[in-house]
């Protein structure tokens, strides 16, 4: 529409408008301060989903992602990965060459990496449960119970996981299995 057909926006709506603060860049502060509340600095909030902010910030030196989990009380859950890129990309090549400890903070380090690629999180998650890491299968697990994350939907699968899981003293497991029809 051009500039001169634009209607007239009444001035108590320009007012308003400049009260409010009109830019969508805005972050209001009370959203920032719980995750500030936990040593990050230079607080970006990315997103917002329900009670869920994704955020960019900085802690001691290092680039950060993550999500913070809003409680009512105003408190933050947070989940975030730090670490330099280089870091993550040494550990997929050490758990490529059979490092099962390895694996497991690579898939670690992909489920608190933003989006997540659940694919490649199962498949490091998976190789760590069958070599030593049996906390790992409740992931491998919930993937098959839930059919996602780069794994069809497998019950039977989704046992075997929670079993090995659970027979390792994995208490957590042990209740998913029991859970599971």
């Amino acid at each position: 529409m051009p500039l001169g057909r634009l209607p007239l926006m009444p001035r108590w709506a320009i007012l308003l408008l400049l009260a409010l603060g009109c830019s969508e860049t805005a972050e209001p502060a009370d959203e920032r301060a719980p995750i500030e509340a936990h040593g990050f600095t230079g607080v970006r909030i990315v997103r917002r989903e329900g009670d869920v902010l994704l955020f960019e910030a900085e802690k001691n030196g290092a680039q950060c992602t993550g999500e913070a989990r809003l409680s009512a009380a105003g408190e933050a859950r947070i989940a975030s990965r730090c670490e330099a890129a280089g870091e993550q990309a040494e550990l997929e090549r050490r758990c490529e060459a059979g490092d099962a400890e390895a694996c497991a903070e690579a898939a670690a380090g992909v489920r608190a990496t933003h989006p997540i690629d659940w694919p490649k999180a199962t498949r490091l998650a998976r190789y760590a449960c069958e070599h030593g890491r049996p906390g790992e299968c409740i992931h491998v697990g919930l993937a098959h119970e839930l059919g996602e994350r780069g794994v069809p939907q497998d019950a039977g699968a989704a046992r075997a996981m929670y079993e090995r899981a659970c027979e390792a003293g994995v208490q957590p497991a042990c209740a998913r299995r029991d859970a599971l029809p």
